[in-house]
């Protein structure tokens, strides 16, 4: 009974962005009011009860389905990294998921830039699109389709392809669970640490980091870090969250455990021939 209502929807919670002044258009700010802030910040802006909403949606979207369309595409030759993009509203909508197809598609189809390219594919009111998972758009859905109304979740923490991709494609927001250390360890891919130690001179530490989490192109949140210290109250939320997590890194395991190929960097830099325009290995 507490399960379900730790993911019952309360109140609809109001909220500003910081530092926003009021406009003058009563239903334009009627609209604001329904959204998260634009500016994440420290989550502080946010009630317990609407981050355990937006926790909840996310990793429900990743075990549900992200996951079994990366254990699809896995079996065929591409890695493990998914993605998905949400409306900010709560309750915080999938709109379209997708997941890594850099090996049956293209190189540059990794999670985030997969997802990418089905939202921008995808009509407003049709939903119709040739790339991507046919059933991760919402059918007829009125979300606008305005990558700063919505917030963007990736499995694994964004290599600096895709880093610059969220920020191209004019996303402002995005949570992972996995992080760089996780994807090194865990999946045995130390490939993202590398290009930033190895292309960009950054070490990882305190004066040196990867990237920096907050800066003017986006806002970058581990759900993990959120769960532990955003959710202080309601403790057995946490642990069930904290719960799902650990089930979650599970069936990633077993998936990577099926499929050792899927996580050895050798196959990025295969030899390929290439002949009027297509790869062939």
């Amino acid at each position: 009974v507490h399960e379900n209502n730790c993911t019952q929807m309360a109140a609809q919670q109001r909220h500003h962005r910081p530092n926003a002044q009021k406009q003058p258009n009563g239903p334009k700010e009627e609209k604001q009011e329904e959204m998260l802030p634009l500016a994440f910040g420290d989550m502080s802006e946010f009630t317990e009860d609407v981050i355990v909403r937006l926790m909840r949606k996310l990793l429900n979207t990743i075990e549900h389905d992200i996951f079994p369309l990366t254990a699809v595409q896995v079996a065929k030759g591409d890695r493990v990294f998914g993605s998905s993009i949400h409306s900010m509203k709560d309750p915080f909508d999938t709109i379209v998921f997708d997941t890594n197809r850099s090996h049956t598609i293209d190189p540059l189809y990794h999670g985030e830039t997969a997802c990418i390219h089905t939202f921008y594919r995808m009509d407003k009111h049709v939903k119709s699109f040739e790339l991507g998972n046919e059933q991760s758009a919402l059918k007829n859905s009125e979300h606008d389709l305005d990558p700063m109304q919505c917030i963007f979740l990736a499995t694994h923490e964004p290599c600096s392809l895709c880093l610059s991709a969220i920020s191209w494609c004019g996303f402002n927001n995005f949570l992972y669970l996995f992080d760089y250390h996780d994807s090194a360890n865990s999946f045995e891919m130390p490939i993202d640490i590398k290009m930033m130690e190895q292309v960009f001179g950054n070490d990882g530490s305190a004066e040196n980091p990867y990237y920096h989490k907050k800066n003017s192109f986006f806002e970058a949140h581990s759900i993990k870090h959120v769960i532990e210290h955003k959710i202080v109250k309601d403790l057995e939320c946490k642990e069930d969250l904290q719960h799902q997590i650990r089930r979650i890194e599970k069936m990633y395991d077993a998936l990577v455990g099926n499929y050792p190929g899927c996580n050895q960097e050798k196959h990025y830099f295969a030899p390929r021939k290439v002949l009027y325009g297509r790869s062939k290995l």
